[in-house]
């Protein structure tokens, strides 16, 4: 049932409008969601035509927002 969830649920399986400009900011260190897994997702994006802007940090999944300049690029998108 929980395999069911998860794969009823995954955002890879997301179908945005064209064009729809998207910001995904990834932590380099994130165990929730691995950087090489959202790097994987941002190409499925725009792979479909969605405008990806993505952002590493040098951070876990939590304090992403927080890190350095962050808050400042991300008000600026």
């Amino acid at each position: 049932e929980l395999v069911r969830i998860v794969e009823a649920n995954d955002v890879a399986g997301l179908r945005l409008p064209v064009g729809l400009p998207v910001r995904i900011d990834a932590g380099y260190v994130d165990g929730v969601a691995p950087y090489p897994l959202v790097a994987g997702l941002v190409d499925t994006y725009r792979s479909r035509g969605s405008q990806v802007a993505f952002v590493g940090h040098p951070a876990g999944h939590t304090p992403v927002p927080t890190s350095q300049g962050a808050a400042e690029s991300i008000a600026a998108w």
